[in-house]
């Protein structure tokens, strides 16, 4: 198969280029771990990605050169603004939280919300591949049975909502018979064995659906059988089927609310933990190997040979009205006629 490939690269500056990377992807949270907070997402994506592929012996390469021929994957921090394709080459960005690249020919998005695919009128492909959950996942210990006492949030405390790091908030806890736990440290973001309920919420109300964020924290609170009670968040709402998917809050009277209704009633939690391992399965790193070698084969590798073959001419035309468009959007942020992505205060620079 790899003689019909052209190369495939993911690309890292020298500048981050992780050092001594495990080979079997499982390994990745261990190698995270000792990595402290610097650089932990903008790696996640595309390393993952990269060994996942490897471990399936799909031919691709982790470069720091930029190449000047094939298909190169990057994430969007390490794609300089003014990088632009020569007449053999296609850019693949992945976005993460970060806006689109202006000349990348695709993108790789971690929301639903932001795909879209190929048409004639649509010149910002991009693609949904859903985010990879926490590798090395601890599931909630068995033998825990029905008890519910421990409340956590997985997360660096620097993100978290001032309301959930008050006095009253552990207090109004506390008169629930529960503990409350901020897992601020990146070395335990997998272990959800002392976990009986997550909470996760970047903001109150219903003001932002935080397009561009992943549904990260669903995903690992189904692998792990942890009941969930997550914000108002496009990436959760559009990969909610049931009521046993997760519960919104909006507010810290209805977390609270929500949190009454898990405590009081352990079957509910059950049939949320069972449900939760069913869905699990659509998250599978293995099932995520397969969307991101299919992504290559059937998307990035027929696109590289339409831009090869499409004339100099049209390829200029194609980078120009992606530069208009840019510029458009920009001075559209500027009047505050589109909305900004936030990034999260704790990305790295």
């Amino acid at each position: 198969m790899s003689h019909q490939l052209p190369p495939i690269y993911f690309y890292v500056p020298p500048k981050h280029m992780p050092q001594n990377l495990p080979e079997d992807p499982e390994l990745f949270g261990q190698w995270q771990g000792t990595q402290g907070k610097r650089n932990l997402g903008i790696h996640d994506l595309p390393i993952q990605a990269y060994l996942h592929l490897k471990a399936n012996n799909f031919p691709c390469e982790l470069v720091s050169n930029f190449p000047e021929k094939g298909i190169v994957l990057a994430h969007r921090f390490w794609l300089h603004d003014h990088k632009q394709p020569n007449a053999n080459l296609l850019i693949v960005c992945i976005r993460g939280d970060r806006p689109r690249h202006p000349y990348a020919q695709l993108h790789i998005v971690q929301n639903p919300s932001q795909a879209s695919p190929r048409n004639l009128f649509n010149f910002w492909e991009s693609y949904y591949i859903p985010h990879w959950r926490q590798s090395g996942l601890i599931k909630r210990d068995i033998e825990r049975g029905d008890r519910f006492e421990n409340v956590a949030y997985f997360g660096y405390d620097v993100n978290l909502i001032p309301e959930m790091k008050s006095p009253s908030w552990i207090e109004e806890l506390k008169a629930l018979g529960l503990t409350w736990h901020i897992v601020d440290q990146p070395s335990g973001w997998h272990d959800y064995s002392y976990v009986d309920v997550v909470v996760a919420m970047r903001c109150l109300g219903r003001k932002n659906d935080f397009s561009w964020k992943p549904g990260s924290k669903l995903y690992q609170a189904w692998a792990t059988g942890v009941p969930a009670i997550l914000g108002y968040e496009s990436a959760f709402r559009l990969e909610r089927k049931s009521e046993y998917d997760y519960l919104e809050a909006t507010s810290i009277e209805e977390i609270l609310t929500a949190l009454k209704k898990l405590r009081d009633n352990p079957e509910l939690r059950r049939k949320i933990r069972e449900n939760g391992f069913i869905r699990a399965k659509e998250t599978e790193p293995t099932q995520l190997a397969i969307q991101w070698r299919n992504f290559i084969t059937d998307i990035a590798v027929p696109a590289y040979q339409r831009w090869c073959n499409t004339s100099k001419l049209r390829q200029q035309t194609f980078l120009k009205h992606r530069y208009l468009e840019t510029k458009i959007n920009s001075f559209q942020k500027r009047m505050g006629l589109l909305a900004v992505p936030e990034i999260d205060r704790l990305t790295i620079t």
